[in-house]
Order: structure tokens, then sequence, then C-alpha cells
């Protein structure tokens, strides 16, 4: 039986983590060795990234040696962003490479569904209608069915205890999975690829203190010891799996190392019962695989052979096994095992690998000059050999075959032709506002592209031949961090990226706008911005020209509006005579994960708006990714931002603020900045002398003993989630709904993803609510606006989710904010 295209597909994520970065010292070598007698795998599934418990993944993979994975339901784009002004799809990378870093530490695998991350959920019942439950269970069995886990692990229960409804969902799904994976007649069409499934158990892995449930454990659940020291690494499961989780930088989530030994509580859900392990009644040794009589006792001869000094010498015995491994009919264990032994023989045999471009960014349809470099470091002589696309494996290398000598460097020259972007597969297509559309059943669970370029070799260790794959990387050397590498990355020939992915046009203002057009080829044409009926766009085309690869031109084109109100579309097309290009270039470039290029449709939202906004000097403390100041410039506001370092280390402060009519600060701006919390009681006395101070939302980290505000509030974790909640008028006359624009109900429609979050409760008397929401069966909340008179100022907490309406265009949000921010006077 041969081995299926997509056996080989699932087994990406354990070849990228053999990848380049392979360790190679003793102690990861012992670990190897120990990890081929176990044949058991279980699977952790919840909702977001950040939700897995990592210092179990670690123990399971690092100590128990169990082929471990972990699959979010989400990549987490919706959200928020610690450490940059991504959200959305670009926050889902960002998110997606962080898994990635982190499994690259604790040794799990990582999978994902379709489904898109829209934002907190208070039910499963909503979650569920959003996402498509069937589509959505479809790829959980599928992911269940590829990676055939002995034992599933979910993080939540699906009651109200998990906190989120798509923590809830997260069980749910799960808990269906178990069984439809195992069930022919459900999804019947994965089954041109895999087989049913059924996984031996399915637990909640429950907790003593988490979210805001409580403790979750009990005496009649299974209890298991996990933590301490792994001797071959010499590091602490807890001291790997806080490195793990401090990957999850967009999300700030850095942890303390935990040394020692603790509890995990593990719940009964469905299946056979444990009682004393997870892997109870489950065989996890070679007994499994029919014919392997032998291995088991010939990996124990390895595992006392082996000699730290001289790896080497596990050569020739690895080679036998592999022949015997070889010999074995094709299954899913068998091949995860002939991977393991192939990466296993490369790493005492010495062998490096590594595939380079000269460049970073390509053109699809570029062809690309790659360098591949083996290096071996054993006396073991190692032959190599470039494979092409016909290349049959078992052929044995010809005779113009390099045999490398211990210490020599083979450099082999070849040229590949870039045919697809690099674009990530999943953002090809949105299928829904909740769903991402995938149409290859089989990349659907895989976390990046599978289809990068590569380069194929075949090296010949003691008669082994072994196929190895390596992704074409530019590498680099920066002065501070020394030497990089980054995947290349493989761009549409021209792009043009808009400054703003929504521009408001107040009254009849015209507004230019900025188109950044870059070539990654010898490529000429004209930029031609497609605009609405009614629109005037000046001038109609501009050209452009590019001689090479990298080069810009910035393009700006004036932009006139209707007289009426209006909401549309502006795209850009990119003409070159033989095509029409109509891609933007979005660039993710953090250290902690690869720089990486992705490339939505050229477009922006246009939305002619009637505003009537103060003349207002405004202050603006930014929360982190604020993009509400480029908004306020939009709509014809004078504002700076503002130093809040700067103003503590200054002698006058106040006087310094008294410029402004205004403050503002952003959202999680005071949990985040240290100096901002210095300085609020400053901001009292600005206000008590005639300024208007508003805060948006805060979460309760960090906040200041005495209060955010000039009279005492508690900042709850209370929210409106639906977006079409019904909106009450409390105070319908206040200043803050009729000046400078009457708010209506009509105000409240088209908001995006939620109404507010962390609303004020237990407020003083002397604040003022101005309205009310409550989501569907739920208590109505009073805290979403809440303002209060202070000396001859305005103090306003506003936890309603500016921060996202606002970017996105929404009128009535818009008019809102206005209001709220005008200076005070009455």
């Amino acid at each position: 039986m041969s081995t299926s295209k997509h056996q080989s597909i699932f087994l990406v994520a354990l070849l990228w983590l053999s990848g380049n970065t392979l360790a190679s010292g003793s102690g990861d070598i012992a670990q190897q060795l120990d990890r081929l007698n176990v044949l058991g795998s279980v699977l952790y599934i919840a909702a977001h990234p950040d939700d897995e418990n990592t210092q179990l993944l670690t123990w399971l993979d690092q100590h128990r040696h169990l082929r471990t994975g972990y699959l979010s339901l989400t990549r987490g784009d919706g959200g928020q962003n610690l450490i940059g002004s991504e959200r959305g799809a670009s926050l889902g990378i960002i998110r997606t490479h962080e898994l990635l870093a982190a499994r690259k530490i604790d040794g799990a695998e990582q999978f994902f569904t379709r489904a898109v991350d829209f934002g907190f959920s208070k039910t499963s019942k909503e979650t569920l209608s959003l996402w498509d439950r069937e589509k959505i269970l479809a790829d959980v069995v599928w992911i269940i069915r590829n990676f055939q886990p002995d034992v599933i692990i979910t993080r939540f229960p699906a009651d109200a205890r998990a906190g989120h409804g798509h923590h809830q969902a997260s069980s749910i799904l799960a808990q269906e999975a178990f069984r439809a994976a195992a069930d022919p007649t459900r999804f019947p069409e994965q089954l041109t690829w895999v087989k049913p499934w059924q996984a031996k158990r399915i637990v909640w892995n429950t907790w003593l203190r988490f979210l805001d449930s409580g403790d979750t454990t009990s005496d009649d659940q299974l209890k298991k010891q996990i933590g301490g020291l792994n001797v071959l690494t010499g590091k602490h499961y807890g001291e790997i799996s806080a490195k793990s989780r401090d990957q999850h930088k967009s999300q700030g989530f850095g942890s303390a190392v935990n040394r020692g030994i603790r509890r995990e509580h593990f719940a009964h859900l469905d299946g056979t019962p444990a009682r004393a392990d997870l892997f109870e009644d489950i065989h996890t040794d070679w007994s499994r695989i029919a014919g392997s009589s032998g291995i088991e006792k010939k990996v124990r001869q390895l595992q006392k052979a082996f000699e730290p000094h001289h790896p080497e010498k596990l050569v020739k015995p690895l080679s036998q096994l592999l022949t015997q491994l070889r010999q074995l009919p094709d299954s899913p264990w068998v091949n995860y095992k002939r991977t393991q032994v192939e990466n296993l023989l490369l790493q005492v045999a010495g062998v490096h690998v590594e595939s380079l471009a000269e460049g970073r960014e390509y053109a699809a349809g570029d062809s690309l000059q790659v360098i591949t470099e083996v290096l071996t470091e054993s006396p073991i002589p190692v032959a190599v050999r470039l494979l092409d696309n016909s290349h049959q494996a078992g052929q044995q290398p010809p005779a113009d075959a390099q045999v490398l000598q211990p210490g020599e460097i083979a450099r082999l020259n070849t040229r590949l032709q870039l045919v697809h972007t690099d674009q990530p597969y999943w953002l090809e297509k949105l299928d829904s506002e909740y769903t991402w559309q995938v149409d290859d059943q089989q990349l659907i669970g895989l976390p990046v592209n599978n289809n990068r370029a590569q380069v194929h070799i075949e090296l010949n260790i003691a008669g082994q031949l072994v196929t190895v794959a390596r992704e074409v990387q530019h590498k680099y050397v920066d002065p501070i961090r020394g030497e990089v590498y980054q995947p290349i990355q493989v761009a549409p020939p021209v792009t043009a990226t808009l400054d703003a992915p929504v521009y408001l046009f107040n009254h009849n203002r015209e507004q230019a706008i900025t188109v950044r057009v870059h070539g990654f080829a010898r490529i000429s044409g004209q930029v031609r911005p497609v605009i609405p009926e009614g629109w005037q766009v000046t001038p109609p085309t501009q050209p452009f020209h590019f001689e090479k690869s990298g080069e810009q031109q910035v393009l700006r084109f004036t932009l006139q509006p209707p007289a009426t109100a209006s909401s549309d579309d502006l795209r850009i097309a990119l003409e070159t005579g033989q095509q029409v290009y109509n891609r933007g270039l979005t660039r993710i470039a953090y250290e902690h994960i690869p720089v990486t290029n992705w490339y939505p449709e050229s477009r922006a939202r246009l939305e002619k708006l009637d505003i009537n906004i103060s003349k207002a000097r405004i202050g603006y403390f930014a929360g982190p990714g604020d993009e509400i100041p480029a908004v306020l410039q939009q709509l014809g506001y004078d504002i700076d931002i503002l130093n809040s370092a700067a103003l503590v280390a200054n002698a006058e402060p106040l006087k310094l603020l008294q410029h402004y009519d205004s403050l503002i600060t952003g959202g999680r701006a005071i949990n985040v900045d240290a100096d901002l919390r210095q300085l609020l009681p400053v901001l009292h006395q600005y206000i008590e002398q005639g300024g208007v101070l508003v805060s948006q939302y805060n979460t309760l980290a960090n906040l200041p003993a005495g209060g955010i505000g000039p009279y005492p509030f508690t900042i709850s974790r209370d929210r409106i989630t639906e977006e079409r909640a019904a909106v009450t008028f409390l105070q319908a006359d206040h200043p803050l709904l009729n000046h400078p624009n009457k708010i209506t109900a009509a105000d409240f429609n088209g908001w995006v993803q939620e109404r507010g979050l962390y609303f004020a409760r237990d407020y003083d008397p002397r604040y003022t609510a101005l309205l009310a929401f409550n989501d569907e069966g739920e208590q109505t909340l009073h805290g979403g606006l809440l303002t209060a008179n202070y000396g001859k100022g305005r103090f306003v907490y506003a936890p309603l989710s500016f921060f996202r309406q606002l970017p996105a265009g929404v009128a009535g949000a818009t008019r809102l904010f206005a209001n709220v921010i005008a200076p005070r006077t009455e």
C-alpha cells in the first residue's frame, strides 16, 4: 500500500518541527530515542490561541512522549492586539504564528478549523448559529480522522462555566465529533482520504482557578501529577511551558515559571472511563502494529548503545531499524515513526541542511535561484543529490552524487519556478462573516500553506536513502539580532495599498488619499481608482513603472464626495496592458514570529457623513493599536498624540494640558501605561478647571487604587456582545445626546461585532447613565456611557466599542463620539 498524499500532508507539523532549527544535543537525541517506543496520541481542543494548557501539552509531549496536538477552532482574529494595530485577518496571522512558535517550544502540533473569531459571545447558541455548526463540526471530525487521537481533551465544559460562547461551542463540537468521527455516515465525502476513527475517551481538563467560574475539580475526577524536571534537557516542564506561553505576545500573556509539581484533573465526558491514567486500556507500544515484532527491543538496544560523545555509532543500527519500518505496510503510525527515525538518523549523522535565496521577496511567475547547503559533521560519509519532480523514492543516487566527508559542505544550485503567491490559504475567500472558505479539503486543519517553495534532496546515509525537504529561506545578519532566517515571500507582480481601510468625508469636504504601489517585478502600467457613482476623483489615472523588484511609488488622488449621504467601496485597479491586478500588500513584522506578507483586495470603504463637530483642540493618550486618532483627523479635528511620560516629567503638566479643550484616553491606555496612571490626579484637576476627559474602556488589569474617574465606580466584565442589541435612552435630553448632533435610535444601526465591553457598575450617584442595553434574555446594563460634571468640566467613561466602530466607519457611533468629546457648554 502506498503512502497517500494526504497522510504526507498531515505530517507537515512534524516535519516543520524538525526543520533547520533541529536540536542535536545529546539530551535531545536521548529524548528522540525514548519517543520511538511510544505509539499513543492525544488531541487537546479549545476555541482560541491562548486557551491551551501549555504545561499539560509540554508534559504529555516531552515526558510521556505522546504525539500531542492542539486544535484551536479559531485563529484569534476577533481579539485585540497589545503589540500593534493589526486586527481581524492580520491579527489572525499573528496569532497563528505565535501558536506555531509556542508549539516549537512545547513540542505539540497545531491545527485550526475554518471558524472566524468574531469576538466575545455569551452563548454557544449564538456561536454555533453564526459559525455554521455542521461546517465547523466537519472540520473537527476531519482533523480527528487524520490525527487519530487515542484520547481527546477539552479545555472547557459545554455550559456557562466555560465563560465564553466560543469556549462552550468548542466542547460541544469536540463531544459531537468524538462520535461522528467514527460514524461512516457522517461526512462521508472525507472518506476518499481518511477512515472513520473512534478515540477511546474524551475528558474535560478541569481547573482550580480559571476564568470566573471558580473551582471545577472534584474528588471523583481523574487526577494526574504533572511537572517536574526533565533530566535529559535540564529544564523543568513548567519552565518549558512558560516559554511556550510567552509566545502569545499580542495578548500580553507573559507568564511566570512554575518549576514544581502540579495536579491536573480530568472529568469524564464520553467513551470508556479511566480510573488511574488517561491512557488506561490503550496500547501505546508497538503491539498495536501488526508485523512489528522486534522493533521495541531494537529501540531499547539503541537507547542502551547511545554514547553522548559518539552519536554517530547509532547510524548503522538506526539504518537497520529504518529498513524494518520500510518493510511494514503504510499506516499513519508507521509513516509517523519512519519520519521520526529519518530525522533522528540526520541528527546522529550530524547533517544540517538549509536552502537559501538571495532575496526575501519575489513575484509569482519568477524563476528563483536557490543554494542548498548540506553539512555533515560526523565520521560517517554522506552522499547527496538534488531531486526533481520526476524523482521516484527508492532509486539509488546516480554516480555523480556528491559524497561529503566529515566537516565538508556541499552547495547545490537549483532553480525553482514560483507559480503561486503565498497568500495564507484561509484568506483566499470568506464564505460568510463568520467562516473562512477553503475549497481544498486537504488544506483544512493545517496551520499554514503547504505549497511554499521547497527544495528536495536525497541523502544516502549508511545505505539508507532519506528524502529531505527544506523550505526556501532568506538569511541575513542583523547588527542587533545576529543571524536571522526569514521565509521568502511570493507576491503578485504589483500591489496597490491604500493608506486607510475607511475614508470618512464629513459634509462636502474633499480628501486626499494615498496609494502606495509596490513592484515585485519589472512592470509598468497605470493606477485607476474605481469610484462609486456620484463621486469624483482627480486625476482619474496615474502611471507607474518599476525596473526591478522592491521599488515603490507613492501616488496621491483627491476624492470629492457626492452631495448626499453615501456608503460604498473604492477599489484600485492596476492596469498593465495584459492584466489587471487588484491586490494590496500587508506586511506583518515582529521579531518573535516570521515576517509574513498577505495580499487583501485593494479596497476601502467610503463614507459620506453629515456630522457636526466641535471646533475643539483634542489631546489623545493612545491605547494599544489605537486607530481612532486617524479617524478624528479625517473628520477635521485638531488632534495631538500626547506622551504621558513627558508630561509626568514636566514640572507643570497641568499648564500644558490646559491648551486642550478635551482629552481622550484610548482603549486600555490606563491598563498599559503606568505614566498615565500616575498622571490621573492631574487629569482630574484639568477637569475641575473646565476640561473634558473621556476615558474609553479599560480592563480590570493594573487599575489605580483610586479609580480612573473623579468619583468612584467599578469596572466590571459586563458587556453587550450583540451588535444589534436594543438601546434605551435614559436621559434623552442630556447635552451629550443632543450637542452638536441629535442622537436617535437610528444611530445604533450598523454597529459591528458588539455594543461595548467592561461596563461600569456600582457608580457614585453623581454619575449620570445615559444609555441602557441588554443582550437577549439578559439583564439590562446601564454602565455603557457614564458622565459626571466635576468643577467646571466633565468626565465621561465610554466603554462602548468606539475603537471598533469608528475605524469601521459606523456613522451613528461616530456622531455619538463627536458629542462625547465636545467641550462642555452647559
